[in-house]
């Protein structure tokens, strides 16, 4: 199994609460150890899906989704307050 352990925010937008603002993850497990475009994980996930995990409490999977404008992104689950579990992931 594999973690996203942090998350590396667009330029500009390293307060954002916006999914579609980050720009990578760190991830552990199976791969290098190293911050991948969100992209390349979305396309990772389109062949492996639930391959990999939000570091997180609850942990949950990270599903491969597309933007209003196409765009490649991915997303977990939503938390108690209604943002992306992913968003609190420590960011760098």
């Amino acid at each position: 199994m594999m973690f996203a352990t942090k998350i590396h925010m667009n330029n500009g937008c390293e307060d954002s609460n916006n999914i579609l603002d980050i720009h990578s993850l760190y991830m552990i497990g199976y791969m290098e150890e190293q911050f991948y475009t969100k992209e390349k994980i979305h396309d990772y996930l389109k062949t492996h899906p639930n391959s990999i995990k939000a570091d997180v409490f609850p942990y949950s999977f990270l599903v491969p989704m597309d933007g209003p404008n196409g765009e490649k992104y991915v997303q977990s689950t939503n938390n108690e307050s209604g943002y992306d579990t992913l968003l609190e992931l420590p960011r760098e």
